[in-house]
């Protein structure tokens, strides 16, 4: 019944919906939406590629074919909505459930299909709801690669058999969350009712102009907006550097800051256990905390920002610090991988960049900062493969003219390449025989 709100919620909205179950019939599917308008229930897709399939082979091989329908689904809509040149809809997806999945076609085929599908959704920017049982043994490996858990629960609630239905926010990833339980009914027409939500639910707040966001919050580069123009606002402030930001609601002026982002490569690999996940990250902690270029600089004039599966660290002084991180790093982790089995091994990419952040104030009253230096430092490592250390242009040609070390080291890769909203910069490398990847990444083009 959640799913079916979460859809027709969409459909009210226009959004692009599809539905995607492992057990149920078509006829079964349309009779959930019976009670809607049916100009809404006809523009929703319901997909179950598993009806037809005889054996549990079948069934992965028929698991991979729905991936692709996924795929095809996301792209017309895409492509539907630049045609009409208006502000494109947001896509929603419904699997239900893959804990059935797992029993008919395996946990493999089932952790594939996972894997695949929240890929699909990173790179569109689509939204999906995945149900699971809470028993489900796989819950772990799967948690990683979502962005919330949420918890529903039934109870008794009298002897004569009432029902009590919960929900909770068990997790959100990046937010320190107190999960609390917000009862709900069932209406008549099958619509969801929710009860004290302004009591239970956290409050937020418009990264912009710092007002309570009472409707659905808008997000943007992993921030919450209230309105439309809070978000082209956020854009146009985001390409601007050494602004004033107090008029604009903010709390503070800018500062220039030198990033160092790094994540580890293949960490959300559903094959490796949660223990190996976190057992790499400590890892990948202590040599960060051990390396010169690190330690030398006091806590005052660095920012460090946990990010999952790697962190982002910000040099106040020296625009040397990120790329001399970077080096030292890469030399720690070729001693570190020497003799290591492949599971063990740990191969990084790495992003480095220049530019203004300024101080907000998150929801946990706790002081951190956002901003175009350290946005363009994780657009420029997504950029990049295992073994890359890639630069953005400003902090790149200030190096290169800073010594002739640099110049030796530091290499255009793409004179344009363009980033997320359509943001150009010249992309570069740092290489040699004792670290960085000399090969091109996959996601640029060769430099005519």
């Amino acid at each position: 019944m959640y799913c079916r709100q979460f859809i027709i919620d969409g459909l009210r909205r226009k959004d692009a919906c599809l539905f995607l179950s492992s057990s149920m019939t078509e006829e079964e599917f349309s009779l959930l939406y019976s009670g809607i308008d049916q100009s809404l229930s006809k523009n929703v897709l319901f997909l179950n590629p598993f009806g037809s399939a005889a054996s549990k082979k079948d069934i992965a091989l028929k698991s991979l074919t729905s991936i692709k329908q996924i795929r095809t689904f996301i792209g017309k809509r895409t492509v539907n909505s630049e045609k009409r040149e208006q502000q494109q809809s947001s896509i929603r997806i419904v699997v239900d459930s893959l804990t059935h999945m797992s029993l008919v076609s395996g946990e493999r085929a089932m952790l594939n299909f996972a894997r695949h599908l929240f890929e699909l959704v990173r790179q569109s920017g689509s939204t999906a709801v995945c149900t699971l049982a809470a028993s489900d043994q796989h819950l772990d490996k799967l948690a990683i690669f979502a962005q919330a858990i949420l918890e529903m629960k039934i109870e008794e609630k009298d002897n004569r058999g009432s029902l009590s239905r919960g929900l909770r926010l068990l997790s959100i990833k990046g937010v320190h969350h107190e999960p609390q339980w917000v009862n709900f009914a069932i209406l008549d027409n099958g619509d969801l009712s929710f009860s004290d939500q302004s009591a239970s639910l956290p409050m937020l707040s418009c990264t912009l102009c710092g007002k309570r966001i009472v409707n659905e919050p808008i997000t943007e580069s992993d921030l919450v907006f209230d309105t439309q123009d809070c978000v082209e606002t956020y854009k146009k402030l985001a390409g601007a550097y050494g602004i004033d930001l107090v008029e604009t609601g903010l709390t503070s002026r800018a500062f220039n800051v030198s990033f160092f982002f790094v994540d580890i490569v293949g960490l959300s690999d559903p094959a490796l256990s949660v223990k190996k996940q976190i057992q790499k990250i400590e890892i990948l902690n202590k040599l960060i905390s051990s390396s010169d270029s690190f330690r030398r600089v006091g806590h005052s004039k660095r920012i460090i920002l946990p990010t999952g599966d790697g962190m982002a660290i910000g040099f106040l002084l020296n625009p040397e610090l990120p790329l001399e991180l970077g080096i030292e790093l890469h030399r720690k982790l070729r001693q570190y991988d020497r003799n290591k089995s492949k599971d063990d091994q740990i191969h990084i990419r790495v992003g480095l960049a220049s530019g203004p952040v300024y101080r907000v104030t998150d929801m946990n009253n706790v002081q951190n900062v956002w901003g175009p230096g350290i946005i363009l430092a994780r657009r420029v490592m997504d950029a990049g493969d295992s073994g890359h250390i890639l630069l953005a242009d400003r902090l790149a040609e200030e190096l290169i003219a800073l010594k002739d070390e640099y110049r030796s080291i530091i290499k255009p890769i793409c004179l344009v390449y363009e980033i997320k909203h359509g943001q150009k910069i010249t992309l570069y490398s740092a290489y040699s025989d004792e670290f960085g990847n000399s090969e091109l990444p996959v996601r640029v083009p060769r430099i005519h």
